[in-house]
């Protein structure tokens, strides 16, 4: 007797649907892992998981679809990971009781859960570099306020600075005192490169950079800032400064009027600086080519070589 032609899965299928739901079963009441270390070996990882069929590999199967195509039967879209015990239970009697809406269902719910548990477990920590702060280049005061701890920045330092850094004039003890509210603080930010790739769960999460950044269209201290520009960001004309990390461009749009100083205006005017500082996740594009992020606080950190020499 012939066997019916089976279209199974390739290899990468099979890895690619592990890894996203964390090398764990799909049903929902197992959830049990199907990955871990060869004991007999340092070299080698035992799977006990299954990449099962949802509509069967072949004719005769369980929940086999004759409509669809080979290519089509031997893809992730028709594939559910599940432990081998789980994996033989929803193929017998031809798969009753287990129809392809109850599989597709699991595999939606697995693979929110093992998105969802990476978010959960982001490592929310105070940057290393915060400690170091010496230079404050922008600091959106009344935003902050509202973040930090109570009285962290005074109410009158807020009603001083309530449209921004003065042009003209010393302003030393204002930038000191928010550079101490700042430091200590001890704000806990996301390192922004445990957001890679992006996924909607980072909306307004409170991200950390230390990176090399690309300046566009900064202006002088001298020059109005038609607000237009700000409210609706355009990348040829808004002042922006932006991070690339892989093939993500994280852009920074900032309000100019909280920039501190005549050198910081010069520093996003520089085309190529390198940045620390904390900012907010606004939004990120459908092609997940762009995440937006509103600066909170922008500085330069202290090197280490500096130490003991002021």
């Amino acid at each position: 007797m012939v066997r019916p032609k089976r279209d199974d899965f390739s290899a990468a299928v099979k890895s690619t649907l592990r890894d996203r739901v964390g090398g764990r079963c799909s049903q929902p009441s197992c959830r049990k892992a199907t990955v871990g270390p060869e004991i007999s070996t340092d070299d080698k990882a035992s799977v006990v998981g299954v990449a099962a069929h949802i509509c069967a590999a072949s004719s005769g199967g369980p929940r086999y679809d004759p409509n669809q195509t080979p290519k089509e039967r031997a893809s992730i879209s028709n594939a559910i990971w599940l432990c081998a015990t789980c994996a033989s239970l929803v193929d017998k009697n031809q798969g009753v009781g287990y129809s392809v809406e109850d599989l597709n269902r699991w595999k939606t719910v697995a693979e929110q859960d093992a998105h969802d548990a990476l978010i959960s477990s982001s490592v929310f920590e105070t940057p290393v570099w915060m400690e170091r702060l010496s230079t404050v280049h922008f600091a959106n005061v009344p935003r902050l306020a509202h973040m930090l701890p109570s009285n962290a920045i005074s109410d009158r330092l807020v009603r001083i600075l309530e449209n921004g850094f003065p042009t003209q004039g010393m302003i030393v003890r204002e930038l000191v005192a928010v550079e101490s509210a700042i430091k200590s603080a001890q704000l806990r930010a996301i390192p922004i490169d445990q957001i890679m790739p992006p996924t909607d769960d980072i909306v307004g999460a409170l991200i950390s950079f230390h990176h090399a950044c690309f300046t566009k269209n900064g202006i002088t201290e001298r020059r109005s800032t038609d607000q237009s520009l700000i409210m609706d960001f355009d990348p040829s004309k808004s002042p922006h400064f932006y991070i690339k990390l892989g093939d993500v461009k994280l852009i920074f749009p900032y309000d100019p009027r909280w920039i501190t100083t005549s050198t910081a205006h010069s520093e996003f005017r520089a085309g190529r600086t390198k940045l620390a500082g904390l900012g907010v996740v606004k939004r990120i594009s459908d092609d997940l080519s762009e995440v937006v992020i509103s600066p909170l606080v922008v500085g330069l950190p202290r090197h280490p070589a500096w130490d003991g020499l002021f």
